[in-house]
């Protein structure tokens, strides 16, 4: 029982990002109630002690329930692929990168070789890229860039939204 309903009646999560639909039965996969545990047990298993407050905010029940299902729902590799996605954000830099002035960034962005551009009618973010528009050489910038677009398209994600909608234009 979960909020005094039998856990095959619950279908929504309250989230900081509101009511955060869980998955039907069928072709998406497992039942709602399939996820309430393995959403508790992960939650148990984070060290939110040892998050920053930025990660605190990014590891919300949309994003733990995405590692869930990305891992068919079993919490030990879905917390080890969470703990690996720390591990390389840090290295990255990707908090430091996003309080940065983005001045790669912007010059990477100037030609519109890629941008988040609105989401489509399911509410996926779209990811738009155009590599004809290619205006630089400098490896760090490109990946600097690839993933500022890529948090920007995860932080307008609804929370019963999983996936990012990108669209590569070869021709234009």
């Amino acid at each position: 029982i979960l909020h005094g309903q039998p856990l095959a009646s619950v279908t929504t999560i309250a989230t900081t990002r509101g009511q955060l639909p869980l998955m039907g039965r069928g072709a998406r996969g497992p039942s709602a109630a399939d996820e309430v545990q393995p959403l508790e047990e992960i939650k148990k298993a984070v060290t939110w002690e040892a998050l920053t407050p930025t990660e605190k905010v990014w590891a919300d029940d949309a994003c733990l329930l995405r590692y869930l299902r990305a891992r068919k729902l079993q919490v030990s590799k879905a917390h080890a692929m969470f703990e690996a996605s720390i591990k390389w954000r840090r290295e990255f830099g990707v908090e430091a990168l996003l309080a940065s002035s983005l001045e790669d960034v912007q010059h990477e962005s100037t030609t519109g070789k890629m941008y988040t551009a609105g989401k489509d009618k399911e509410g996926r973010p779209i990811v738009l890229m155009k590599p004809r528009y290619q205006n630089s050489t400098n490896y760090t910038a490109q990946m600097r860039h690839l993933v500022y677009t890529l948090e920007r398209a995860i932080s307008r994600m609804d929370g019963d939204v999983g996936k990012i909608l990108l669209l590569i234009d070869f021709k234009g």
